[in-house]
């Protein structure tokens, strides 16, 4: 699988892109929409690296990469994914998910993912992030 993920710095002019190929899957995939955003996506700066607060301990990922992508007993779960851009830690968070209907969302909730250790960490509601646009 390759997946790329970018952001933009809209004050350095730079391009952030995180690339990451784990194995090659041959698999159907459908499209719902390309979203095309400025490099001005996140104009109140609510998104920092404030994953892990204590008052969204509660807030787990109770889903797999694989359950993810491929469905949880044949159910699909609905989810956004993106890179964190200038957010990113090589080796370690590179990756946000979003779920729809998550307990602690609104509806959707969001959480980081830890690269090397392989767990997902809580970072908000997408109403705070602003990550997955309508």
């Amino acid at each position: 699988m390759c997946t790329i993920y970018s952001s933009c710095d809209h004050t350095t002019n730079t391009i952030y892109i995180n690339t990451t190929v784990e194995k090659i899957i041959k698999m159907p995939v459908e499209v719902e929409k390309i979203v095309y955003q400025s490099c001005e996506d996140d104009p109140m700066g609510n998104r920092t690296k404030n994953w892990g607060r204590s008052g969204h301990n509660h807030c787990q990922q109770p889903y797999s990469w694989t359950e993810l992508i491929k469905g949880y007993k044949d159910s699909v779960v609905p989810y956004k994914v993106g890179g964190l851009g200038k957010l990113l830690e090589p080796h370690a968070y590179e990756t946000w998910v979003c779920l729809e209907d998550a307990p602690c969302g609104d509806p959707q909730y969001c959480w980081v993912y830890h690269e090397t250790n392989k767990v997902f960490t809580p970072w908000g509601t997408n109403g705070e992030l602003r990550l997955v646009k309508a």
